[in-house]
């Protein structure tokens, strides 16, 4: 499912994160584009938390080390 901008624009105001460029596209109910593979994971970790399900990525705040957590077919949280 695509996520908006609107969606990740929560997602920067609660952690930090610098808010990506909309190209001149717009934002509100947007696709959410301009982001890395590494933001997207990051993403998915932060919804499942604020939905109380377990992340589905092992990360150490290095864009280079992350990981799927293993048996995917039994992951509670969001991944790509």
């Amino acid at each position: 499912k695509e996520i908006t901008f609107a969606q990740y624009l929560e997602f920067c105001k609660e952690t930090g994160k610098k808010i990506p460029d909309d190209e001149g596209w717009g934002k509100a109910s947007r696709p959410i584009i301009n982001v890395s593979w590494y933001d997207a994971i990051e993403f998915c970790n932060w919804l499942s938390k604020k939905e109380g399900l377990t992340p589905a990525y092992i990360t150490d705040g290095s864009k280079y080390n992350w990981e799927l957590k293993s048996k995917p077919y039994k992951l509670e949280g969001y991944r790509l």
